[in-house]
């Protein structure tokens, strides 16, 4: 498997979401971190932001060493290893009521 690009979400109100919420429709809150994804390739776990592979050096706000060192993160893709795992990092500088545990 190799990066993809993460999908390009677009906001209420659009020509694009016309209709969106006729039927069942979930909305969610969006926070304002960075999106990230998660992938297994050949045993080894892949971490990428929106454009690109993540690594030691190049980490993308800490997600890249938080992704690989949890071993239920690994559990998960070894059951299911055709999965990503697509999400949002929330970055500290964006909520101002964020607290390290």
């Amino acid at each position: 498997m190799e990066h993809l690009k993460y999908q390009h979400i677009e906001r209420i109100g659009t020509d694009e979401t016309n209709g969106i919420t006729i039927g069942i429709c979930y909305i969610f809150p969006k926070i304002d971190g960075t999106n990230t994804q998660l992938w297994i390739d050949k045993g080894f776990i892949y971490a990428g932001s929106k454009n690109r592979t993540l690594s030691f050096e190049n980490d993308h706000f800490g997600f890249f060493a938080w992704s690989i060192n949890h071993r239920n993160i690994k559990d998960f893709f070894l059951k299911y290893p055709n999965l990503r795992l697509y999400g949002e990092w929330l970055v500290p500088h964006t909520l101002k009521t964020y607290q390290k545990t």
